[in-house]
């Protein structure tokens, strides 16, 4: 973009230059090639991915220590450790791959009234938040969540790894939905952290979220909250 745009003014500098003076047609021409490369030179590099900005694969995990048994056992060479809002976080490479392992903390969102009017029962007005936002007792997973939503924004793929289980799904729902924005998410399934496990775990993983539990799983939450 800035090297088209120092050609588009280029440009236009010669285009005047050259009104004002009555300049030959050669130089006339050359400010018009440099138009079409103003044109095309944003497609061009985009094409060749010099401007593209560098995105990764985010693998959503349920918990600190399975985020870095992933890392260690998917990354070609040692995963990078990293933090965001004082969260750790890995970066891998697999093959040409950029990889970004990312955890929760068990449940970052629940069942919550969308408004608050008193006690009241049952209440049937309810809607998914951030549980640090419901109870003071899960304000420590804030900053989890705050870490996942700063990483999701350089995230071109979406991979949850969360327990394979009816509660994972749903975390897995939640932080893909509500933190990431995404409608869905590739699903790794897994029965332990073993490396073989994890590698057969990523390389078959899903395309899509196992949708049977996520459903009933969130079908499961709702019962709870209007029975109380």
């Amino acid at each position: 973009f800035i090297l088209s745009f120092i050609l588009f003014i280029i440009s236009l500098f010669i285009l005047l230059y050259s009104a004002i003076w009555h300049i030959d047609s050669i130089k006339m021409l050359l400010s018009l090639i440099s138009l079409f490369l103003f044109y095309f030179f944003p497609k061009i590099f985009k094409l060749s991915g010099f401007f593209r900005r560098i995105m990764y694969e985010l693998i959503l995990t349920e918990k600190p220590d399975a985020s870095k048994r992933i890392a260690d056992a998917l990354a070609d060479g040692k995963p990078i450790k990293e933090n965001a809002s004082g969260v750790p976080y890995y970066k891998i490479t697999r093959g040409k791959k950029d990889i970004v392992i990312a955890c929760a903390v068990g449940h970052l969102y629940g069942l919550s009234e969308k408004v608050k009017r008193g006690w009241a029962f049952p209440v049937f007005d309810i809607e998914w938040k951030p549980v640090s936002e419901i109870s003071k007792k899960s304000a420590f997973s804030k900053k989890y969540l705050n870490a996942i939503k700063k990483l999701c924004k350089g995230a071109n793929e979406f991979t949850i790894a969360t327990d394979y289980d009816v509660e994972g799904e749903v975390i897995g729902l939640n932080v893909v939905r509500y933190a990431c924005g995404q409608k869905d998410a590739a699903r790794m399934k897994f029965s332990t952290l073993t490396k073989p496990d994890l590698t057969e775990a990523y390389e078959k993983k899903a395309s899509h979220l196992d949708w049977g539990q996520a459903n009933a799983g969130e079908t499961r939450h709702k019962l709870d909250f209007y029975n109380g």
